[in-house]
């Protein structure tokens, strides 16, 4: 093996220790508190532990995930658009689902979106931002193209 994987599975052990070992401890007292008979109290705690840890590790990974990578979805306001360039990512979502972009000319493109950031003869492109990502390298992109001055397909893509 080599040194990285020993690490990582070094910090897995040591993760799932720092679960385990509470999990095992509530077990134990809440099979003390409320069943002071019960015979064999650490293996019942043990094995509950055991089950309990990778369902929490997953659940845990899972919250951290969708806080870091949560952002919210704000109705689209052309005034915002122009004001928060890094931030349009953010009414994306509600522009795509209330606005219909396809079918308008450019004149009411720009009157609703502004000025794209790059143009070509068939293609406007308005930068979104860096929307939040697992491992964000570029950021987002809002493509439309135009065939007889009209808005013929839109698409997010990363730049």
């Amino acid at each position: 093996m080599m040194l990285k994987e020993i690490g990582f599975y070094s910090l897995v052990v040591l993760c799932a220790l720092l679960v385990a070992i509470p999990v095992f401890a509530v077990a134990r007292y809440i099979i003390r508190r409320f069943r002071p008979a019960q015979p064999h109290s650490n293996r019942i705690a043990i094995l509950a532990a055991i089950v309990a840890t990778p369902i929490l590790c997953v659940a845990g990974l899972y919250l951290m995930l969708a806080i870091y990578l949560y952002y919210p979805h704000r109705d689209f306001n052309s005034d915002r658009w122009a004001a928060e360039k890094m931030k349009r990512y953010e009414m994306m979502k509600d522009l795509q689902d209330s606005h219909r972009l396809l079918g308008l000319s450019e004149k009411e493109v720009a009157a609703l979106l502004g000025a794209p950031d790059q143009q070509t003869d068939q293609y406007w492109e308005y930068y979104l931002g860096m929307t939040p990502k697992l491992i964000p390298i570029d950021g987002d992109a809002l493509s439309l193209e135009f065939r007889d001055g009209k808005v013929v397909r839109f698409f997010v893509h990363e730049t």
